[in-house]
């Protein structure tokens, strides 16, 4: 057999060579699908960040951020914001409360209390890992979700309000304080809890009792009371040693004391009062729920012991109460309750100052009403 020529070819390398020519040529040549792909990545490329947040419908802002997280910073120390979208001006006070300064709207306005601290310093990446306001990456503060995103030095946050994530969570009502036209219609006449007493009572004395016979006693803080007033929440309400609290035993409680305890462990909405000046603590059955791991433990101990990862959040609220003796309220205070899964639920919040007999504050009476829908 003869050799082949240094230009010839056999016909396996002849298709081989077809192939390749062919992958190579395929491979040049983009289809017009990918050429307009090319181009919008083009024209997106070109679009700035805040071109983008401008029309953002969500209340937007940028920080710059410190080379490490500011931890000493002080706390009214206002935040510098250098950019902020119309979304974010356009809502009324909310600079003011994001910031610390006053804004255009409000020229007197400006927010030190707790949960505006608190946001700041998560914004300065100085966050308390037990602040409950904070949810993973996310943030709940003055009714939106916020979610930050860090480019180079700066930080993009924006919010979302949180009624687009709980579409069933109406916002905060206000009472119209104008006379009514009528009576008010009740629905239904309230119906009473069966009762093993009544029929008890029915056979024991079946005449009205005359209008000066005395109920009771039914004053859950007395030594010798019968069976069937005590709870099992009410019997280790009383099996507290309170001699070693800082209220003592319970023989030497004043009556404003014993009123107030009495009127917490009847409530049937989750209730609480603190006491004194070491605000030592009392709550009901249903404020169990609530409490959550600290029960049963907090009875009887100051909650700025027991509950010192909260006490931030009622220290504002006792310091108003002290200085003008009026009650504190607010609505729709998100609570996570945790059942093994976080359940989200809104509630009416009250601080009501308890008086002593002298007319001073002596503690604070604290009742919740679930307004989660």
């Amino acid at each position: 057999m003869s050799r082949l020529n240094r230009h010839e070819t056999t016909p396996e390398q002849h298709y081989h060579r077809t192939l390749s020519d062919d992958h190579a040529r395929r491979s040049t040549i983009r289809t017009i699908p990918e050429l307009k792909r090319e181009s919008s990545r083009e024209e997106l490329a070109a679009i700035t960040l805040l071109n983008a947040l401008d029309v953002d419908d969500r209340p937007s802002f940028a920080i710059q951020l410190q080379a490490a997280p500011v931890i000493d910073i002080a706390d009214d120390t206002p935040l510098d914001l250098i950019y902020c979208n119309v979304a974010f001006t356009n809502t009324d006070g909310l600079s003011a409360r994001v910031t610390g300064r006053p804004d255009d709207a409000a020229s007197a306005f400006i927010e030190y209390g707790a949960p505006q601290i608190a946001f700041r310093r998560w914004l300065r990446g100085a966050a308390d890992e037990r602040d409950f306001a904070q949810r993973g990456s996310a943030y709940m503060f003055d009714g939106f979700i916020w979610t930050a995103v860090t480019v180079d030095t700066y930080k993009i946050v924006s919010g979302l309000p949180a009624s687009l994530l709980w579409p069933d969570v109406s916002a905060v009502k206000h009472h119209d304080l104008r006379p009514p036209q009528n009576m008010p219609v009740q629905g239904r006449p309230p119906t009473l809890p069966p009762s093993p007493l009544v029929q008890d009572i029915a056979t024991e004395n079946t005449s009205r009792l005359s209008p000066s016979a005395k109920h009771g006693p039914y004053d859950l803080t007395f030594e010798d009371l019968p069976e069937h007033l005590l709870s099992d929440h009410v019997k280790y309400f009383r099996s507290i040693d309170w001699a070693q609290t800082p209220l003592g035993s319970m023989t030497s409680w004043p009556p404003e004391l014993r009123n107030v305890v009495n009127m917490c462990l009847n409530d049937t909405n989750p209730c609480m009062f603190f006491w004194g000046d070491e605000v030592t603590m009392v709550y009901n059955e249903a404020y169990v729920q609530l409490f959550g791991v600290m029960h049963p433990t907090a009875m009887g101990k100051s909650a700025r012991n027991v509950a010192s990862r909260y006490w931030h959040t009622f220290q504002p609220l006792v310091d108003r109460v002290n200085a003008t003796g009026q009650s504190v309220c607010d609505n729709e205070i998100p609570i996570f309750i945790d059942h093994g899964f976080l359940e989200e639920t809104y509630w009416s919040f009250q601080f009501i100052p308890v008086l002593d007999k002298h007319g001073h504050v002596a503690g604070y009476y604290h009742p919740l009403f679930e307004t989660t829908r």
